[in-house]
């Protein structure tokens, strides 16, 4: 992880280690949490320091993005983006293998 975070969002390891912003929050009231409160996608999980990350397998990024195309119009539009830009970064290259972690920065 890397401490230097400071936008708000959600952030990833991508392939070398570097930690990179996946998903800038918007200003609306959802939380990378919501991804298995309403999904079921991921397990929490505390990495060494007390970081909380939630860890994803590729099966649940493709579930997630499934779901995202499903229910745009029932959630808020940031949670829906949050879930695209995840699988975005998953699918796109510049991820490491899996499982992939992500966190959250307020």
């Amino acid at each position: 992880m890397d401490d230097h975070e400071e936008t708000p969002g959600v952030y990833a390891c991508a392939a070398g280690s570097a930690a990179v912003l996946v998903h800038a929050y918007q200003d609306e009231s959802y939380a990378l949490a919501n991804l298995v409160e309403l999904f079921g996608c991921g397990r929490f999980e505390e990495e060494p320091g007390g970081v909380t990350v939630l860890t994803l397998s590729g099966r649940e990024v493709r579930r997630l993005n499934a779901q995202a195309n499903a229910y745009s119009f029932d959630y808020e539009p940031g949670l829906i983006e949050l879930c695209l830009d995840i699988h975005r970064f998953a699918t796109g290259g510049r991820a490491g293998p899996e499982p992939w972690r992500f966190w959250s920065v307020d």
